[in-house]
């Protein structure tokens, strides 16, 4: 039988086993402690541009300022300032999910400014000298970046950060690759390029031997185990078939290409702005099914893009109805039709296509063949 006192003592020693996994999923940056400041480094005038504590990292950069400071920890007041249209990012390096970030402020008139920055997930709000950003229950977020969105010269002030997250690895994220090798995926969130899959960037659209057709420059930007910046719109190359892919923040940036993604169903007219709208599809016109983005003609009505696939837009004066890739993707993911199968259109080694061949490596049916 269990006695009063054997109670107690397991009530404490449930209560103590709690506190320390809750512990297990807190970080704190105590910038006013000074015996935390030795452990990790940070003196006076040390600018946050990469710091760690078990696996949670605050990175900060310039973002929109002027002036070219960056968030910057001082002796005075002990307290990290983010200046205006600086941003700070928090992310996690080991897959966990992001709950809940409270920032101690040195007082409510040094919140003020600080918001979240667009198109970040949760909800951030500030009450007197705390300001509390929390992340909604069905979202998994392993990055979430803040600024100071001041009009005037406005500082934020804060001398204590901490960040909670999930004790278990955030779910794996699904990425599927269809029969023809290719797909488009975008994500508000990073991730790492599983084994078997490259993701790749749109740089520029050059003419090809016919004028309605464009040729698109890519760069295999992302092999496998590379972190992907949160989003980046990329082209997956693979085979057919499902990747899981992990989560794992970075202080990279997503590059400047052509590629147009969206997080969240949405809605693109295909002539707004003298502009035409291409998606990712095989042309299903000729006898040998190409791999490319197609043009979505004005009559079929306003373009709907689902959540994490990307599209591109050019102007209508350019006049092409498909743009086909380089040399870079072709063949990729293609499967083999056959000794019998047409030849379709041949293109050399550079992308380009050619009418008349002699012996020699050509692109066929998205395979390298040697022509005799």
């Amino acid at each position: 039988m269990k006695t009063l006192a054997s109670s107690r003592l397991i009530s404490i020693l449930c209560g103590f086993a709690t506190a320390l996994c809750l512990q297990a999923a807190i970080v704190t940056f105590n910038f006013s402690n000074a015996s935390w400041r030795r452990s990790y480094g940070v003196r006076n005038a040390t600018v946050l541009e990469q710091l760690s504590v078990d696996g949670i990292v605050v990175h900060g950069r310039l973002g929109a300022n002027t002036s070219h400071s960056k968030p910057t920890y001082y002796d005075t007041q002990t307290t990290v300032r983010i200046y205006k249209g600086n941003e700070l990012t928090i992310f996690s390096t080991n897959g966990r999910a992001l709950r809940r970030v409270e920032f101690a402020f040195q007082n409510a008139t040094y919140a003020a400014p600080l918001s979240l920055s667009e198109g970040q997930a949760g909800t951030y709000a500030a009450e007197k000298s705390v300001g509390t950003w929390v992340a909604d229950a069905s979202d998994e977020v392993v990055q979430i970046t803040f600024r100071n969105a001041a009009t005037d010269n406005s500082q934020v002030r804060f001398t204590r950060l901490m960040v909670e997250y999930a004790d278990e690895a955030a779910t794996p994220l699904k990425l599927t690759i269809p029969s023809g090798g290719l797909a488009t995926y975008y994500d508000a969130q990073p991730y790492v390029m599983p084994a078997g899959l490259t993701g790749h960037v749109v740089n520029s659209v050059s003419a090809s031997s016919e004028s309605a057709v464009g040729t698109l420059q890519t760069e295999a930007k992302y092999a496998a185990g590379m972190v992907v910046p949160p989003c980046e719109p990329l082209v997956l190359s693979g085979r057919a078939g499902g990747y899981d892919a992990v989560r794992r923040g970075t202080i990279d940036e997503p590059t400047h290409q052509m590629l147009l993604g969206t997080a969240l169903d949405t809605m693109v007219s295909s002539s707004a702005s003298g502009e035409r709208c291409y998606t990712l599809r095989a042309n299903q016109k000729d006898e040998t099914p190409q791999m490319g983005f197609f043009v979505r003609q004005p009559a079929e009505g306003p373009l709907s893009i689902a959540a994490h696939e990307c599209w591109l837009t050019l102007p209508s004066a350019l006049g092409y109805e498909a743009l086909l890739f380089d040399h870079v993707l072709l063949g990729i993911g293609q499967t083999n039709r056959g000794s019998h199968a047409p030849l379709g259109r041949i293109y050399d080694l550079g992308g380009r296509m050619v009418e008349k061949h002699e012996r020699g490596l050509f692109i066929v049916n998205g395979q390298k063949r040697m022509m005799r």
